[in-house]
């Protein structure tokens, strides 16, 4: 089993480590866009064996969002007839499964192309102790339909991918297959502490270009600290333990639009488009 791993960055040196932690227990290449950090993230990257480390350079400069699009959209077709499966993610989402790449073997036999991905919003008081693997030690999550996305594909039998802004839609095209059940989780981990979220998400925002702010795109970068404070208290009141026995993520989820028949899902929206 081959699995690529692709994503794009811009100074995440404090997150950087956990991210190649968690992908490098199931990644043979970890490819990472880089745009042009200046806090020591590209010299962790440089370090690291299985990274093969690119420069981001905007296709357009007026927008972030439409820029990171064109990349997701075409960089994974470098591994058709090379990797199994492709994960394309940010670089605080970790994709779980508690057997992931006998779990991709599994659904490789079985002919299955394209896995959707649970969103879980996960939840930490403190920022993490240096060395931690978070889908072991940080598992206290919140699920969240906004959060699923369609990121794990097999790069030969797809075509196009057709993503969405912030990869959280598809309209994939080639030879479609997809698992019965949902079993896959996408462990969002911007919740690292009320101070983190805050200071990053104000640094993303200064980021944001012209295009990106006459349409609204990425807003929520903007929003006022005390936006976070009340979200992160309500998210941590409805928390779960994801690594809990016995816990399920499909159960745990509303039955996600992509299972529903299109008649049935009204205006709710859908990561993969065209079901």
């Amino acid at each position: 089993m081959r699995v690529y791993v692709y994503t794009i960055c811009w100074n995440e040196s404090r997150v950087i480590d956990y991210f190649l932690r968690h992908y490098e227990l199931i990644a043979a290449r970890i490819v990472v866009y880089d745009e042009d950090s200046t806090d020591g993230t590209r010299e962790i990257l440089t370090t690291h064996r299985k990274v093969e480390l690119r420069r981001f350079v905007r296709s357009n400069p007026d927008t972030l969002e439409l820029s990171k699009i064109a990349v997701q959209n075409h960089c994974w077709k470098e591994a058709r007839g090379l990797a199994d499966w492709v994960i394309i993610v940010d670089s605080d989402e970790h994709v779980f499964h508690p057997r992931l790449t006998d779990y991709l073997a599994e659904q490789k036999r079985a002919g299955v192309t394209f896995v959707p991905t649970l969103g879980f919003q996960m939840i930490t008081a403190q920022f993490p102790e240096k060395g931690e693997h978070l889908a072991t030690t940080r598992t206290m999550g919140v699920p969240e339909r906004n959060y699923s996305k369609p990121c794990v594909f097999d790069p030969t039998a797809i075509v196009e991918t057709n993503f969405g802004g912030g990869l959280h839609s598809a309209s994939p095209v080639g030879r479609l297959s997809f698992p019965a059940r949902d079993e896959v989780m996408l462990l969002h981990y911007k919740y690292l502490g009320l101070d983190y979220v805050a200071q990053r998400y104000g640094a993303l925002n200064a980021r944001r270009g012209t295009v990106d702010i006459r349409y609204n795109w990425d807003y929520h970068f903007g929003l006022p600290s005390d936006h976070w404070e009340q979200e992160l208290a309500d998210a941590a009141s409805r928390s779960t333990n994801v690594a809990a026995r016995g816990f399920s993520p499909s159960i745990a989820h509303a039955l996600p639009s992509w299972r529903l028949p299109p008649a049935e899902r009204g205006s709710e929206p859908h990561i993969i488009k065209g079901l």
